[in-house]
């Protein structure tokens, strides 16, 4: 009777930890998704404004310079007000989180990939099932005790109604 009782728990505390671990990472990706979105725009203002006050100082921009204004794995590309394109790399565009921002002459976009959100997604699920494991661990530790302490009287019981059955 306690196994029943046991398995009971355990297929009950499974299920409800894997939906509610399902919904917080659905949940992490919704919203960490979004942060990607306003990260992107923030990346490509920022750009925009240094190679903009870049400009207007007479100081050419470069890969180098354009690579140190990329956060967050984001890839820039510039386009600047004499129609040069400077780059610091390629993303295919389903495949990113992109903004484009115009400050003055220059064009920024600002593109951070997929796979970024992936990493982050994924490392945050394994905190989300490392808790799960936890809570299943703990749920069958209580179980085991109440169920000694339910159980018991119950087999008590039984075995009595069993020895008067036969006599006893």
């Amino acid at each position: 009777m306690r196994r029943r009782v046991l398995l009971l728990v355990f297929v009950t505390t499974l299920f409800a930890v894997t939906l509610l671990g399902a919904l917080i990472i659905a949940t992490i990706w919704t919203v960490m998704g979004q942060a990607m979105q306003s990260r992107a725009t923030v990346i490509a203002d920022v750009a925009a404004s240094s190679i903009e006050e870049r400009g207007d100082s007479g100081t050419p921009l470069t890969e180098a310079a354009l690579e140190r204004l990329a956060r967050d794995g984001a890839v820039l590309t510039a386009t600047l007000e004499d129609g040069t394109v400077v780059s610091t790399g390629s993303v295919p565009d389903d495949e990113a989180f992109t903004s484009t921002v115009t400050e003055g002459d220059v064009v920024v976009k600002a593109s951070i990939p997929r796979s970024v959100l992936r990493t982050q997604v994924l490392e945050q699920a394994a905190v989300v099932v490392l808790i799960a494991v936890l809570a299943l661990a703990v749920a069958m530790v209580v179980a085991w005790f109440y169920t000694k302490r339910l159980v018991k009287p119950l087999e008590d019981f039984a075995e009595q109604a069993a020895r008067m059955s036969t006599g006893d």
